[in-house]
Order: structure tokens, then sequence, then C-alpha cells
């Protein structure tokens, strides 16, 4: 059985373009990640928040929340932490001040959520 080069060639670029959109697809999902922050009351460090997601090549998925603390400063990170999602956590639905509040001398930040507080005291 003899193959057709024109069909060879139709079906190459068919399964090319469905890799490249996929990837492309992907590269966009995974670079979107929702996020707020706030700074603190003397202004030096900003806290954030961030919900991230991963889906691979594949379609298996992964998501995590990130919580930080930068010197606005130096923009270096004072504080970084990375945990599994919060079962029945809904972000989306909540404003930077509802979700992240500082110490009025900004020596500590606390995260949060329906069912739990997070936190930080920040040493400066």
């Amino acid at each position: 059985m003899k193959k057709n080069p024109k069909v060879v060639t139709i079906i190459t670029i068919i399964i090319l373009l469905i890799i490249s959109w996929r990837s492309c697809s992907l590269y966009i999902d995974n670079n979107i990640h929702r996020g707020i922050f706030k700074e603190s009351p003397n202004k030096k460090l900003t806290a954030h928040f961030i919900h991230k997601k991963h889906k691979s090549f594949f379609g298996n998925y992964t998501s995590w929340f990130e919580y930080s603390v930068i010197n606005n400063t130096n923009n270096q990170t004072v504080y970084f932490w990375k945990t599994d999602p919060i079962p029945g956590e809904s972000f989306g639905a909540r404003t930077p001040k509802k979700l992240i509040n500082w110490n009025l001398n900004s020596k500590q930040v606390i995260y949060k959520f329906s069912q739990l507080e997070i936190k930080i005291d920040i040493k400066n």
C-alpha cells in the first residue's frame, strides 16, 4: 500500500497544530493566578496571597496557596510559605481587607479564612 504524501503532510500539520494549541493554552492557564496583596500600615512591607494552579499536558491538575511578605524598600522576600488549598475556601469572593490583615505596628500579618487564621510574625 502506497502512502499519499499530501495526506501524510496534512495529518502531520493537523497533529502539530493540536500540540501547539494545547501547549499555548496550558502556558496561558498556568501563568494566570488569582492573588491579592495588602501593604502594611508603615508602608515598608506588602503581604501577598496567591492561589496557583497547574495543569500538565495530559490533564493532571494541582493547586496550592502561596503566602509571602515582601520588603518594599529592596524587593526582598521576608517570608514565604506554600500550602495545599484550604478545603471549602472559595477564593475570589474575598477582598484584601477581609483576607489579609496587618497589626497596626506592622509586626504581624494575619490571613483570615472562614474557619482558619494564619498568623505570621515579622522580624525586622
